[in-house]
Formats: structure tokens, sequence, C-alpha cells
């Protein structure tokens, strides 16, 4: 389960990831590679991190979008994926990387949308990550977690 930090402001937020660099981000800012599709941009961290062969790595990568319902966009490029495909392209590369934890920051943001943090948490369901997950968010942001399935830490 997902534990939901929140902060007064976005400088406390960046301090508080300063100080935990054990984990990797999934922000607005988490680049994707525009000429890769999104198999591609996910099999890209096993070849880089774990010097896996290409065709394992693809197949890896087939698997997890899988797990998460979206064999559909395999072969969709940056451009032509929504908001939601993407920001789950970038939980898969985090949930790759040799990290403890993943931190999100801001999914409000990332998927520009009221159901944000209903399809954030459904994703992490289906992930079913043994990393430790952390949804950072700002306070104003508070009441769109009421009533959601996920740790509220203060």
């Amino acid at each position: 389960m997902a534990s939901v930090k929140f902060f007064r402001r976005y400088a406390e937020m960046e301090a508080w990831i300063n100080n935990h660099p054990e984990g990797i981000i999934v922000s607005d800012k988490t680049p994707l590679l525009a000429n890769l599709t999104m198999k591609e941009n996910i099999a890209l961290i096993d070849e880089v991190h774990r010097l896996m062969p290409v065709q394992e790595s693809q197949q890896r990568a087939s698997s997890l979008l899988a797990k998460l319902n979206l064999t559909t966009i395999e072969e969709k490029r940056v451009g032509t994926c929504s908001d939601l495909e993407l920001f789950a392209t970038m939980l898969l590369r985090a949930e790759r990387m040799p990290r403890e934890a993943i931190y999100i920051v801001l999914p409000l943001l990332l998927l520009g949308h009221a159901d944000a943090i209903e399809q954030t948490l459904a994703l992490l369901t289906l992930l079913d990550s043994q990393k430790d997950i952390f949804i950072l968010e700002l306070t104003s942001n508070r009441v769109h977690y009421q009533g959601q399935a996920c740790h509220i830490s203060d």
C-alpha cells in the first residue's frame, strides 16, 4: 500500500526528496525518450542497469505492461499516449530501477484530472511492487485522498 506524505510547499517536498536518495522519482520532470516506444522506454532500464539483452528486456517490459492491462501501448510513442499511459510507463521504469523506493510527485499534476488519485492507486495495486511507494503531495490536495486505499502519513 502506498503512503501519502503531504507538504505545505513544493520546496519542502524537494528538501525531503533530497534527504531520501534511496528512491526514484516519478514526476512531470521524468524523461521518456520520444524516439522509443513505451515498451522500449521500459526495457532500456534493464538494458542499462542490468546489462540485460534487448530481447529479454523487451519481453520483461511487455510482461509488466500486461500486468497493468496496458499491452495496447507497447508500440506507442510519447506523442500518441494519454497522460495515464505516460504515467504508467514512468511508473514501470521506476519499478525496474535498482532503488528501494518510488516517489510519485504530485499525481494530480501528472494526470491532470480529479480521477488521478484513483487511477494512480489502481495502477499501484496492479503493479504490486515490493518497493516502498510514497505519493508526495501538497497539503492543499489532501481532500482528494480522503477515503482512498492508501496510508496517510503526516
